[in-house]
């Protein structure tokens, strides 16, 4: 676990930040979850530290590495990997489903970040704190 001084100091002007439900960043950071979906590939973040902040708030609680982007996810792959993203039913975004997996994922102290007007899925870096 990483002291909030020392994390803040780490979030670099270039990082990334992947703004997520709070409930499902619980999943992610208590390791049950290691799928996050979304409705575009990522490939730009694939193999870099990504911070992760819950949506709804100023707040960045860990980081993992985002190993793979895998997408679209046809029918198949979806009913068989659904588990890992933790939601029941069709795939999110019909034909243009796309799965990051999360690896090394570790929780820090809570850290205040500034959101920027209109992140929805990524930020980069901790903008004004």
């Amino acid at each position: 676990v990483l002291n909030t001084l020392s994390a803040l100091a780490q979030i670099g002007d270039d990082e990334p930040i992947l703004i997520i439900l709070p409930e499902f960043l619980e999943k992610i950071l208590n390791l049950t979850k290691d799928w996050e979906v979304r409705h575009r590939r990522c490939v730009k973040h694939v193999g870099r530290r990504v911070w992760l902040a819950a949506s709804g708030t100023s707040t960045v609680y860990g980081h993992a590495v985002l190993a793979e982007s895998i997408g679209p996810l046809s029918e198949d792959t979806w009913s068989a990997m659904r588990a890992r993203h933790h939601v029941h039913g069709p795939r999110m975004y019909g034909g243009s489903t796309h799965a990051y997996v999360l690896r090394h994922v570790s929780r820090c102290e809570p850290l205040p970040i500034q959101r920027k007007a209109g992140a929805m899925g990524f930020q980069t870096g901790p903008w004004a704190v």
